[in-house]
């Protein structure tokens, strides 16, 4: 095939597919699709934003967030995806809404690309929870090198109850719960491999957390209890607290308190939903 037939069919394959891959994903096909918005979705993340800072939300409510300045429109897993970097302004915010609020069932599933693995305990991919208190919801991350006084600077050690497993890469859900008690924490059981797509999905229905990865169960645990509702807001890629923000000069960005990126993560994300049911079903995840 000439290389201007071949053009042509790749974008051909663009056009009819939807699912191009790229951001270092090695550029593979795939008939994996955007997870569908319906009526058990909270909020739709696609990261399909062209350029700038705005990531609109697809869901029903609309919760539109605002990407730090040092993250970017990238090639992602289906579409566009965004990419992170180990900077303090390496994030993505969206602002509390009470439907954000698990009512009962929950399930928060993303499509993660992990170029390198953090230097502290957890690498915070989504989340809704701050050291202040009343403001710990729930926490989807990765773990780390946890590498303590070994790391490049030492860690405040604010995620260090969240380590489940030793290593790096394993996919780390924490929540707080509704009722009094303390935090409790799960991990899969299998872990990431860096320089590739991986879904993850985390479900809770009140009595069973299940792991899913690439749309097929990996782990689940047994507790019982509902997910305490929170003021902080949703943040993607990293963890802070989310009053040092400021829009002073038009972009959003830390501009308060410690700037070392200790929890940042490294790598792409893509297509993160919300959910207030416990699915157990990704058919869109699977090769």
């Amino acid at each position: 095939m000439s290389m201007h037939r071949a053009a042509i069919a790749a974008l051909l394959a663009l056009a009819v597919g939807g699912c191009a891959t790229g951001g270092g994903a090695g550029g593979s096909k795939s008939a994996v699709t955007q997870a569908p918005v319906d009526s058990a979705t909270v909020a739709a993340w696609r990261f399909d934003d062209a350029a700038g800072p705005h990531v609109a939300d697809a869901g029903p409510l609309r919760i539109d967030a605002r990407a730090g300045i040092d993250t970017r429109a990238d090639f992602g897993r289906v579409r566009n995806g965004r990419l992170f970097t180990r900077n303090i302004d390496s994030f993505v915010y969206a602002p509390y809404r009470p439907p954000l609020d698990p009512p009962s069932g929950f399930t928060v599933e993303l499509w993660v690309y992990p170029t390198a693995w953090g230097e502290y305990e957890i690498a915070p991919l989504i989340g809704r929870w701050t050291e202040r208190a009343g403001e710990q919801s729930w926490m989807l991350g990765l773990s780390g090198l946890n590498r303590g006084a070994f790391a490049s600077v030492v860690g405040p050690n604010h995620l260090e109850s969240m380590l489940q497993r030793s290593g790096p890469g394993f996919v780390v859900f924490a929540f707080e719960p509704r009722e009094a008690g303390s935090q409790r924490t799960f991990a899969s059981a299998t872990g990431l491999t860096l320089e590739r797509w991986t879904h993850i999905a985390v479900s809770y229905d009140g009595k069973i957390v299940r792991f899913y990865l690439n749309g097929r169960q990996d782990a689940q645990y047994a507790t019982s209890g509902w997910i305490r509702g929170s003021a902080a807001p949703v943040l993607m890629g990293n963890y802070f607290d989310w009053r040092a923000l400021s829009e002073f000069g038009g972009d959003l960005r830390v501009e308060s308190g410690d700037k070392t990126p200790y929890y940042a993560f490294e790598g792409s994300l893509d297509d993160v939903r919300l959910s207030n049911v416990a699915r157990t079903d990704f058919p869109h995840a699977r090769d």
